[in-house]
C-alpha cells in the first residue's frame, strides 16, 4: 500500500543524505591521507604501496621510501617503481640518460640490475613480488626492448614476435607476468605468451598494455574494447577454461578515456579518468577518489592513482596549492580479512609527513 509522506519525513530524508554525501558514506567506503612530501618545497608522486602501508615515492629528482612513520631518502635520480612486502623497493637509475639502469634496493643496499646487451643502455625495473622475483624491460641487441625477469640473474622473457618491442609490467604471487608485446597487451605463464583479447590501438591513447595482475590471475590495463577510439580501462578475468574475458570499465562521468594501474586481490582496481584518479570496484562502479576523502581532508584533489594493496591503500598523485604531491590513501574499511582492526587507542590523524607536522597514525606496521 502506498502512503503518503509528510513534509516533516521529507526534511528528515533530504538531512539524512545531505549527511551521507558530505561525508563520502554513501559509497559505504572513505579515505584519509597521508602527504609523503619529504620537504617543503619540490613536487612528486607516489607510485607504489605494499600491504604494510610502506610506499615508494618520487619527489623533486629523487627517490623515496616511506616506512610507515617516516621517508628514507634511496638517492638522487632514483626513481622507484615498484615495492613487495619485504619492503623491497625497485625502479631506474636516471643518473647517466645514456646508461639508465634498473635497481633494487633491499633496505640496506642497491644492486644493479644490468639489461640484455643492447648498445643503448636502458632498464627498467617496474615490478617485484614476495619472492624478490623482480620483472621490467630492458634494450637488446638491435636496441629492441624487450620484458625481462630476474631472480638474482637477468633473463629475457620469451616472445613470439622477437623483433618488436614488448615489457613486463608486473608479476604475482603465482608467476605470471602481464604486459605489452608491439599493439597487444599479453600475459606470460610459464613458458607461454597468451595475447589478451577484446582490445586493441586506440587513436587516442596508443596501443594496449596490461598493467597490473593479483593473484587470482584477475588483470587490468587500457586499451580500445569495442573499438573506441579513446583508450579505456580494462580489466580481463579468467574464463575457468584457459581463456581471459575483458570488461571494459568506462569512464568517469564527463571524460572519454581511462586507465587502470592496479589492482589488489579484493579485485578493487585503480587509475585515472581525464583528470581524476579513481577507484573502481563491482560494488561501486568507478568512482572519483575525491568523492571518497573524509571530510577533513580539504585542498587535494586525487589526479592519478598508481597502486593498491591488498589491505586497501592507494598510492596516488594529488594536486594542491599549485604543485603536484605523493599521497598515500588509507581506507576506514579494508577489504574483508586483509587488515588486523585496529586498537581502540589508535587515533587517525590528517596532516603531513613534514617533520613537525601532522601525520596518520595507523596501525603497528611490524
Amino acid at each position: 500500500m502506498k502512503r503518503n509522506v509528510s513534509i516533516k519525513d521529507r526534511v528528515f530524508v533530504a538531512i539524512f543524505l545531505a549527511i551521507m554525501m558530505a561525508t563520502g558514506k554513501s559509497f559505504g567506503l572513505s579515505f584519509t591521507l597521508i602527504d609523503l612530501s619529504p620537504s617543503q618545497s619540490g613536487s612528486g608522486w607516489a607510485v607504489a604501496v605494499n600491504d604494510l602501508g610502506q610506499a615508494a615515492s618520487y619527489w623533486s629528482g629523487a627517490g623515496y621510501f616511506w616506512d610507515g612513520t617516516k621517508n628514507i631518502p634511496l638517492g638522487n635520480y632514483m626513481q622507484p617503481y615498484g615495492i613487495n612486502n619485504n619492503g623491497w623497493v625497485v625502479g631506474q637509475n636516471k643518473k647517466n640518460s645514456n646508461n639508465r639502469r634498473s635497481f633494487v634496493w633491499d633496505g640496506n643496499s642497491f644492486t644493479d640490475i644490468g639489461n640484455l646487451g643492447g648498445s643503448y643502455m636502458f632498464s627498467r625495473a617496474w615490478d617485484i613480488n614476495d619472492e624478490n622475483i623482480i620483472v621490467g624491460e630492458a634494450t637488446k641487441r638491435g636496441n629492441y626492448l624487450a620484458a625481462y625477469k630476474w631472480d638474482g640473474q637477468i633473463h629475457k622473457i620469451p616472445d613470439l614476435y622477437p623483433s618488436y618491442g614488448y615489457g613486463a609490467y608486473a608479476i604475482n604471487e603465482r608467476g605470471q607476468i602481464v604486459g605489452y608485446r608491439s599493439s597487444r597487451a599479453v600475459l606470460w605463464e610459464g613458458n607461454q605468451i597468451i595475447p589478451l583479447p577484446g582490445v586493441g590501438y586506440a587513436q587516442h591513447g596508443g596501443a594496449p598494455a596490461a598493467t597490473d595482475i593479483n593473484d587470482n590471475g584477475i588483470i587490468v590495463g587500457y586499451g580500445n574494447p569495442g573499438g573506441s577510439a579513446y583508450a579505456h580501462a580494462v580489466m580481463w578475468t579468467p574464463d575457468g577454461q584457459g581463456g581471459y574475458v575483458p570488461q571494459d570499465l568506462g569512464t568517469l562521468d564527463g571524460e572519454q578515456y581511462s586507465t587502470a594501474r592496479g589492482v589488489n586481490n579484493a579485485g578493487w582496481v585503480v587509475g585515472w579518468s581525464g583528470s581524476s584518479a579513481f577507484l573502481y570496484t563491482s560494488d561501486l562502479g568507478m568512482v572519483a577518489l575525491d568523492d571518497l576523502l573524509v571530510p577533513s581532508i580539504t585542498g587535494y584533489s586525487i589526479i592519478l592513482a598508481r597502486d593498491v594493496s591488498n589491505t586497501g591503500y592507494i598510492a596516488a598523485e594529488a594536486y594542491h596549492d599549485e604543485r603536484y604531491f605523493p599521497v598515500l590513501l588509507v581506507p576506514d574499511s579494508p577489504p574483508s580479512g586483509t587488515m588486523p582492526t585496529p586498537e581502540p587507542a589508535t587515533i587517525v590523524l590528517v596532516g603531513s609527513a613534514l617533520a613537525g607536522g601532522w601525520f596518520i597514525k595507523k596501525r603497528p606496521l611490524f
